[in-house]
């Protein structure tokens, strides 16, 4: 995303069109991403966690290749719709998935936490690198070496080694997982051997109809009536909105104060940096301190996205602005953590990919419906002042939801 921005006013001007339609194909690109999220878990019960991380890699290399040697912007489009977009969402959930299902038991906070240092790295080195890229070889090429820097997934997905029977660090959840989808790329062979030696009719439409009923009940839709799953799902989709709003309408919020696009690279390096820094230390903390539970950890952190979104409008020196910047690189990267790992506590290990995806697809659904609301306040009010204020009070939304789950879930007890 950030590396495509990047090459936004450029490919604009190659292809001779508005901004909003390059703008617009990158925003198609990440909800297909979201969109395909639900299909993840049944595609690796079939076909297995290797292949499907190694045909993601494939697909989203394949489509930068294609747009590099294209000139049409509807081209590029279709392709980045339809490979790099699913590729992404896939790999993304299937992972989450992976790391969740073999950490239940202990390590959890350690495992995610370290898993999403890599998002706030890629937001302060992407943008320098691809700026490095387009001075040298030109948009075309840049595209090239980012789908060969996607084209790394693939060999992660052929690395990816299933523990041996002893070894101690693994779940007994992470463990019968790991037959599973094992055991799913060694039949892929073996059931393609035995479809080859039916010649009944009547047997290969069982055998259809048994696949299509396997991929149904792996959607695990019956989490629609788990009334848990839906407050995770509207506190993880509220933190998701916001952020993307953030990365959005941050740059042009903050030069519309007066700041220069220096001191906006500086305040959004010192966010990277404080995430990562985290996401590095946090994760094992919250794995030994069980004080006031990873809830109240939650309960904090949104109160602190909602007071930075509420304060910065108004803060207009830049030593406040970028403290201000820390406290929120510590809040989002908190954030992120403990939904993924509210998430895994909550859900039962075989339908913790379906829940990723499905909370996926609608966070897609409602960033492509809504995310046009910060824009047009702008252009209404000429000030972003308002747009904060109403994130900040969307976070408070996510606060209440949370109070709402401990209050049922004591309730229940």
């Amino acid at each position: 995303m950030k590396g495509l921005a990047v090459l936004l006013p450029t490919l604009q001007g190659q292809a001779d069109t508005y901004t909003w339609v390059i703008g617009w194909m990158i925003v198609i690109m990440e909800v297909t991403a979201d969109l395909t999220g639900p299909i993840a878990s049944p595609l690796e019960r079939r076909f297995g966690i290797r292949a499907c991380l190694m045909v993601s890699g494939v697909m989203i290399t394949v489509a930068f290749i294609v747009s590099a040697a294209s000139s049409s912007v509807l081209v590029m489009a279709v392709v980045l719709a339809a490979l790099a977009g699913p590729g992404i969402g896939l790999s993304h959930v299937l992972s989450r998935e992976l790391i969740g299902r073999c950490f239940q038991s202990g390590g959890t906070s350690t495992a995610f936490s370290i898993s999403q240092t890599g998002t706030p790295a890629a937001y302060i080195a992407i943008p320098w690198l691809s700026q490095l890229f387009l001075d040298t070889y030109g948009y075309r090429g840049t595209l090239l070496l980012l789908g060969a820097i996607f084209f790394h997934l693939t060999a992660c997905g052929a690395l990816l080694r299933f523990p041996s029977d002893n070894d101690a660090t693994v779940t007994k959840e992470g463990r019968d997982y790991i037959s599973l989808v094992s055991g799913a790329e060694e039949g892929t062979q073996s059931s393609t051997d035995s479809n080859a030696s039916r010649r009944s009719s009547d047997q290969e439409n069982r055998a259809k109809t048994s696949a299509l009923r396997s991929f149904w009940q792996n959607l695990h839709t019956e989490l629609f009536y788990d009334v848990t799953y839906w407050l995770l799902a509207i506190i993880y989709i509220i933190i998701q909105f916001v952020y993307t709003a953030w990365l959005v309408y941050y740059v042009p919020h903050t030069q519309a104060k007066g700041f220069s696009l220096s001191d906006v690279t500086i305040f959004t390096a010192i966010s990277g940096l404080t995430r990562i820094l985290t996401g590095l230390s946090l994760g094992p903390l919250l794995d030994k301190i069980k004080i006031i539970g990873n809830k109240g950890f939650m309960g904090i952190t949104l109160i602190l996205l909602a007071l930075y979104y509420l304060i910065d409008p108004w803060l207009t020196s830049f030593w406040s602005t970028a403290v201000n910047q820390g406290v929120y690189g510590f809040a989002i990267g908190l954030a992120w953590l403990l939904a993924d790992v509210l998430l895994c506590e909550a859900i039962a290990v075989d339908r913790l990919g379906s829940a990723f995806g499905w909370i996926s697809m609608k966070s897609g659904i409602l960033r492509f419906s809504l995310l046009y609301l910060p824009g047009l306040i702008y252009d209404l009010t000429r000030s972003y002042t308002l747009t904060f204020m109403l994130l900040g009070g969307a976070h408070l939304i996510g606060f209440a939801v949370l109070l709402l789950l401990v209050w049922l879930q004591r309730r229940k007890q």
